[in-house]
């Protein structure tokens, strides 16, 4: 009775050694086995494992940058768990990992090593094969190609070019109605002759009449915060053309500032410039959202600048009868 209770327990033993050998398995599979230098492959580790009564603890390998001299490792996935067998509790995880070589040669992918709970196995080790990339020799040689610069994006333009054409339009309408309520003046008073003249509206006024206005309409409080801070600094650009002739619609912030300096211009206008030219590049290029106040005091400064360096017609003094 003790013999056969004793090759009971000796088999049991056998049994549950042998169930603890095949309870895991880790598997290496290289999708292309042959690649060109630089071409990228999958390589995909999987480890299958029967789950028992306690939570089974499964250790991957800690992969870097390289597999081995050579093989450089691109893309790392995330490790994913299914069920493979509900019936025998048979799991299996499994990664991805996209790998890559910029040298020739046959590369050895060396084997992996998983730890489940206790025990430890082993992935089985690949070839991959890369190759070069054929030339033909039979053709000529070419040049490299020079360098080109690559034409500007194209700035938005139709909300700007709206305003500015009813800005031109109000300041047209403004002229229109001086020059009738002259005409008109004159036509009354036939009996003394009024030689007719047309008055001129001298240049700071024309920009002052179109900085008034886009500030009458407030377009930061309509959504349109890039768009004023474009026409308030083609408007003062204009008028650097106009007052100073130099070529402000092509030169960025900093060179007009610097040329207004070499001119010695008035140092403090010159600040007051500076200071709205550069908040309107940070709307324009870091995408800054000015408060409603900020944008009221960069057209009091615009609107202050022009007033500054305006050129006013000395007063034509009557002698006296």
């Amino acid at each position: 009775m003790k013999s056969k209770i004793h090759l009971l327990f000796s088999l049991l033993f056998f049994l549950s050694n042998t169930i603890s050998a095949q309870r895991a398995e880790a598997e290496a599979l290289l999708m292309q086995t042959q690649i060109k230098i630089g071409e990228q492959t999958e390589l995909k580790f999987s480890v299958s494992y029967h789950e028992g009564t306690k939570k089974t603890k499964i250790t991957w390998p800690n992969l870097k940058d390289t597999l081995s001299y050579g093989l450089e490792i691109i893309k790392i996935d995330s490790i994913t768990t299914i069920l493979i067998s509900q019936s025998s509790v048979l799991y299996q995880q499994t990664r991805s990992v996209i790998i890559t070589a910029f040298d020739s040669g046959t590369y050895v992918i060396p084997s992996q090593t998983f730890i489940i709970n206790n025990d430890t196995v082993y992935t089985n080790k690949l070839l991959l094969i890369v190759t070069t990339v054929p030339i033909d020799t039979t053709q000529p040689i070419k040049d490299i190609k020079d360098i080109y610069e690559v034409p500007a994006a194209p700035i938005e333009t139709t909300k700007y070019s709206v305003l500015k054409w009813l800005g031109i339009s109000g300041v047209f309408l403004i002229l229109m109605s001086i020059i009738l309520f002259l005409y008109f003046s004159n036509k009354k008073n036939k009996s003394i002759p009024i030689e007719s003249k047309v008055i001129a509206i001298p240049p700071h006024e024309k920009t002052l009449a179109l900085l008034i206005a886009l500030g009458q309409k407030k377009p930061w409080l309509h959504g349109e915060l890039k768009i004023f801070h474009i026409t308030l600094t083609e408007i003062l650009r204009n008028w650097l053309v106009t007052r100073y002739q130099i070529h402000a619609l092509e030169l960025t912030t900093e060179e007009i500032i610097n040329t207004l300096l070499k001119l010695q211009s008035n140092s403090d206008a010159t600040q007051k410039l500076e200071s709205v030219l550069r908040k309107s590049d940070r709307v324009k290029f870091a995408k800054e959202f000015p408060k409603p106040e900020e944008n009221e005091n960069c057209l009091e400064l615009a609107i202050n600048f022009v007033k500054t360096t305006a050129i006013y017609p000395e007063p034509i003094i009557s002698p006296i009868q």
